[in-house]
Formats: structure tokens, C-alpha cells, sequence
């Protein structure tokens, strides 16, 4: 049976070692429900997107097609580089996560998530609301984010609190914003989905609770919102703006993908200063940094080698110049990491397949050389294993 932390220490303990195992762990499947409804599906996107930022591969299972109604939480997905499939996926996965599932009956089919859980090298994360006799845990309580919620949701939202009290990840993996947009999104839309806009609410701290987190959230949708003329009068308008938010990503997405270029093994993408301001002036700059995330990974596969992203104006640090690189799911014989120390940076890191790296503006007196210079070492990199 499923309770709830007796104390904040043992449920922060819980949390450290999820976040640990994110940064520890390579490939990742989210798993919910059957016939999932607006909270499980919301859980999933969330921890998928706070995977994400630790540029980790991730991968949502879903037994069925999602109502209409929900789509939009997926097409949070697809301008983020997570993939949602249908059938189980063939590629092999360390750590599983199962969110606002009460207990194994309900789970998602699949013959290959009881082998996953059965296996001890892989770690099985649960995120979930539901306790009490009706409820189990599904593989022990050491990364079980079991508590009473508003939501799964809420408690993915939780997780995500923590990060901002943990700079060695931060530093670690180059995480610049933790509560970005779409998952502050996700998080609003779980809690409102399960609560039905919290009439389902009984006592007076899931009552507080709601209004805890449904003030916090909109507050920071807010500030994230690109067209200030007017505020949100109520969480509905959160959908509305989804909905306009998700189109100015592809929009964005579309426009950066024509600026790309091939240099022989390795794809590219060098932004100006003068595009980053543009694209900033038009979405907003969560929005850019979001989709050259996800460019990165998208141009990795298009070369099934190596990507390579630098932009050379953000308004939070625009003194620097910023590069990510990113390897190909199908190339795992090349750490990435040895990239940083062959170019001498010292203001960088990542782990095997992504890295992230930065200079001093003044310290470059061409951004075009030195960027192809750095395509070249990956080149070189690339044919001294592949030739």
C-alpha cells in the first residue's frame, strides 16, 4: 500500500536520488496508465521535459492514440526532441519511469515493461498521487515519489522545485532555466485536469495546495508570454496560449532548419546576431533556446554523426558566445566530452552525447572561423573511428 512521506527530509531524499539518477543514467522510458487522462499524460511530459534538460534521450510509451483533447501536450513533444510511440520501442533503456499509475493492474501492457522492471540494472522512478489500500508500489521506495497531491503532476512540479536547490547539476549540465514554458504548461495542465479546475478538491490543504501551485504557475506562464497586452484573468487561458505558444515553436523550428549546413560528417548551425535578435524580437527568447535544443538533437540525426549549434547573443549572458554539440543515437562509440578538452575550454560540459560549452566574446575575432575550426576537430574525431 501506498503512503505518504512521513516527514520532508525522507520525501527530499527521494528526490535528490531521482534527479541523481537523471544526471547518473543514459536512456529513459515514461510509462502511465491505461487510457490515460489529462494528469497522466501531463506527468509524463513534464518528466520527459526535465529529462530534457539534462539532454538525456527520452521516450513516452503510450498504449493508444490520446484523445484529441490532449494532442497539444504532444506536440510539446515533438519541437523537444522526445519521441511518443504506440509500440514498444526496440532500443534499450536503463531507467523506466511510471507516472500516476496506483498500481500494476493499471499499467500500461507491455510483456517488455514487466522484463525492465524485473531487471535490476534498471532503475524504476514512480511518480504518483494515489495511496491508500486500492494502491502499490511498483518497485520499492527508493525512487518512489509517492505523496499526497493535487496531482502527479504537481509532484513531477516538486521534483523540478528541487533542481533550482541543486547548482552541481545546474553547472553540470548547463541548465540556464528550469521552470521553462512548456513545462510549467504541462505542470498547470495536470493539476487542473485531475482536480477539474479543483472542484474535486475535499480538504483545506489540497485546497491551499492548488491554489499554491496554480497561482505560482500562472504567474511564471506569464512572465514567459511573448504578447504582454493583456494578463491571465484564469487558468483556463493557460489551454488558449498553449496553443498559440506550440505554433510560434514550429514556426521558429521551421525558420532556424533552413539555416543549417552540412560540413561533410557533421551538421550545423551557426545563428548571427542579427537572426538571434530577430527570432528573439518575434518568440521570445525561451523559445529560441528551446528549439536550438531540440535542433541540436534533430541535426545529430539528419548527419548520424555529430551536430554542432553556436548563437552568439542570449540576453542573459550576452557577453558569451554559446555552442552545443550533440551525437547521433546510432554513434556510441565517440565521447563527446574528450571535444572540450582537445579544444582547451575550460567554462564547459555535458556527458557522452551532448555537451555544451562557452567563450568570452572578445575572446574570438572571428566567430565563422573558429566555428568551422571546431567542425573540423569533430570531423577528424568522426574519421579516426569511422575510416
Amino acid at each position: 500500500m501506498k503512503t505518504e512521506f512521513k516527514t520532508i527530509a525522507s520525501r527530499n531524499r527521494v528526490v535528490n536520488r531521482i534527479l541523481d539518477n537523471i544526471h547518473e543514467r543514459d536512456s529513459f522510458l515514461i510509462i502511465g496508465h491505461k487510457r490515460p487522462d489529462e494528469d497522466c499524460i501531463a506527468s509524463m511530459v513534464a518528466f520527459a521535459l526535465l529529462v530534457n534538460k539534462f539532454a538525456k534521450p527520452v521516450t513516452i510509451f503510450l498504449d493508444e492514440r490520446v484523445n484529441e483533447n490532449f494532442e497539444y501536450l504532444l506536440r510539446i513533444c515533438t519541437y523537444n526532441a522526445i519521441s511518443v510511440v504506440y509500440t514498444f520501442p526496440v532500443q534499450r533503456f536503463d531507467t523506466l519511469v511510471i507516472c500516476d499509475t496506483a498500481k500494476r493492474a493499471l499499467r500500461v501492457e507491455s510483456a517488455e515493461i514487466d522484463t525492465l522492471i524485473a531487471d535490476p540494472a534498471v532503475a524504476v522512478i514512480e511518480v504518483d498521487h494515489h495511496l491508500g489500500t486500492d494502491s502499490e508500489y511498483q518497485a520499492g521506495t527508493e525512487l518512489a515519489m509517492v505523496d499526497r497531491a493535487t496531482s502527479a503532476a504537481e509532484l513531477v512540479g516538486v521534483i523540478v522545485y528541487k533542481l533550482t536547490q541543486r547548482p552541481d547539476l545546474l553547472e553540470e549540465h548547463d541548465i540556464r532555466e528550469i521552470f521553462s514554458r512548456n513545462i510549467v504548461l504541462a505542470i498547470v495542465t495536470g493539476i487542473i485536469g485531475d482536480t477539474k479546475l479543483g472542484s474535486f478538491l475535499q480538504t483545506s490543504k489540497e485546497r491551499r495546495m492548488y491554489r499554491v501551485f496554480t497561482e505560482v504557475y500562472g504567474m511564471l506562464l506569464e512572465e514567459k508570454t511573448v504578447d504582454r497586452s493583456g494578463n491571465f484573468s484564469s487558468v483556463e487561458q493557460v489551454f488558449d496560449e498553449l496553443e498559440r505558444l506550440t505554433d510560434d515553436e514550429r514556426r521558429c523550428y521551421e525558420a532556424l532548419w533552413a539555416e543549417r549546413v552540412m560540413h561533410r560528417r557533421v551538421s550545423t548551425l551557426l545563428l548571427s546576431k542579427k537572426k538571434a535578435d530577430e527570432l528573439h524580437r518575434q518568440f521570445g527568447w525561451d523559445t529560441v533556446s528551446t528549439v536550438l535544443r531540440s535542433l541540436a538533437d534533430a541535426l545529430a540525426e539528419e548527419s548520424g554523426y555529430l551536430s554542432l549549434v553556436g548563437y552568439a547573443w542570449n540576453p542573459e549572458h550576452p557577453e558569451l558566445v554559446q555552442f552545443r554539440a550533440r551525437r547521433s543515437k546510432s554513434f556510441t562509440t565517440l565521447d563527446l566530452r574528450d571535444l572540450i578538452g582537445k579544444l582547451d575550454i575550460e567554462n564547459g560540459g555535458g556527458h557522452q552525447g551532448a555537451i555544451g560549452f562557452r567563450l568570452q566574446q572578445e575572446s574570438i575575432s572571428s566567430l565563422v572561423t573558429f566555428f568551422l575550426s571546431i567542425v573540423d576537430v569533430m570531423n577528424v574525431m568522426i574519421d579516426e573511428i569511422v575510416d
